[in-house]
């Protein structure tokens, strides 16, 4: 399906095999502003991962020839309300919730910077008129300003935009803090201050000397990203929950994303010690000087004045100033931590952009409880 206006090209493509779509991505992504959620780095392993039967097609905006677009969108039926069974398309999801759980984050339509405006009204302009049966479009994880963007232009075209939910996320500026030369420490509240200096003496006392040990290699890399994996899901179970690493399958993923990016740089694992006790491993994604806080282990104590995690992020912080990186983001979430060690926040959004209305909503849960739609 594809359509051309005055040099404009758009087109959905079945078959979004990592083989065909790698070369068309990596070269719009040297001429894009993305995150890491967006690279090559993390959709290559993505696309592999998906399963024969994922149903996956690939959006692609073209001007006078020249690929200024990509999507890949996931095909599946969601359900609102447990009632109403509607046609969903999803930006780089399946729809699917034991691959979804990945969560994507800093997310959206890959597009060539500049013509971002363009590519996004004719994208959508072709999906709200292509004779293909869809009910709605889900674009998860786009900041604020980039979300206004996708509702805005949504409406011109004729689809109804709907913000499913709003979060914050909370970041330091490595860059103002290497510029201002200031301590990072000094720049938080007297309180956080506190706890962390102290935390930080009474390990030095009992254990010996704090270090921050970023994965030299492969190996090392994947022994860090082991322990964080068994530290984390100990942790979690004692609270009665699973973790983010009970699902084999999503924890394959990251070994998979492991040995495809750390080399190149794009993956950051790290060992935060006190002599021999190692009570901190940090799992981060660095793209364009944002590193990206995806996971966490500590090894939490009886005693409260012991604060694995305010003193593992804050030596983290103090060594990516010292790396020249730009933004250490923790990404989605309102953990008082966060607040304690962010100077900045801001929104990112979960959108629907609904073609028809809830009318056809229900049509669909009529015709498709039990089955996935295939565009018939």
């Amino acid at each position: 399906m594809s359509h051309s206006e005055s040099g404009w090209e758009v087109s959905v493509k079945e078959g979004a095999s990592a083989a065909r779509i790698e070369p068309l991505w990596r070269d719009l992504e040297s001429r894009s502003q993305h995150s890491f959620f967006q690279s090559w780095a993390w959709m290559g392993v993505w696309l592999s991962s998906m399963p024969e039967i994922a149903n996956l097609v690939l959006l692609e905006v073209r001007f006078e020839g020249r690929l200024v677009g990509l999507s890949v969108l996931g095909r599946n039926t969601i359900t609102h309300s447990k009632v109403f069974v509607s046609r969903a398309l999803l930006v780089s999801e399946a729809g699917d919730p034991s691959h979804d759980a990945l969560t994507v984050e800093h997310s959206g339509f890959l597009m060539e910077s500049g013509l971002e405006s363009k590519v996004l009204t004719h994208a959508l302009r072709h999906l709200a008129e292509v004779d293909w049966h869809w009910d709605e479009l889900h674009v998860s994880g786009v900041e604020h300003s980039e979300g206004a963007a996708y509702l805005n232009t949504a409406q011109a075209v004729g689809l109804k935009p709907i913000v499913r939910a709003e979060h914050p996320y909370f970041f330091v500026d490595l860059a103002k803090l290497r510029r201002s030369e200031i301590d990072y420490l000094d720049t938080l509240s007297s309180n956080t201050r506190y706890q962390i200096r102290r935390s930080m003496r009474l390990y030095e006392a009992r254990e010996g000397t704090l270090s921050v040990q970023f994965a030299s290699d492969k190996a090392k890399a994947h022994e860090y990203f082991d322990t964080l994996c068994q530290v984390h899901q100990k942790v979690w179970r004692a609270r009665g929950e699973p973790g983010a690493f009970a699902n084999d399958r999503l924890t394959d993923f990251h070994r998979t994303l492991i040995d495809a990016c750390f080399e190149a740089g794009g993956v950051q694992l790290a060992r935060v010690s006190a002599g021999d006790l190692d009570f901190g491993y940090l799992y981060n994604f660095v793209m364009d000087g944002v590193v990206s806080n995806y996971q966490t282990g500590f090894r939490y104590e009886a005693d409260a004045r012991m604060k694995p995690g305010l003193v593992s992020h804050a030596l983290a912080i103090q060594k990516n100033i010292g790396l020249g990186h730009r933004i250490y983001d923790f990404l989605m979430g309102e953990q008082r931590f966060k607040r304690s060690l962010a100077h900045n926040d801001a929104l990112m959004q979960w959108l629907i952009l609904r073609r028809g209305g809830l009318p056809r909503s229900i049509g669909s849960g009529i015709r498709g409880l039990t089955r996935l739609f295939s565009g018939r």
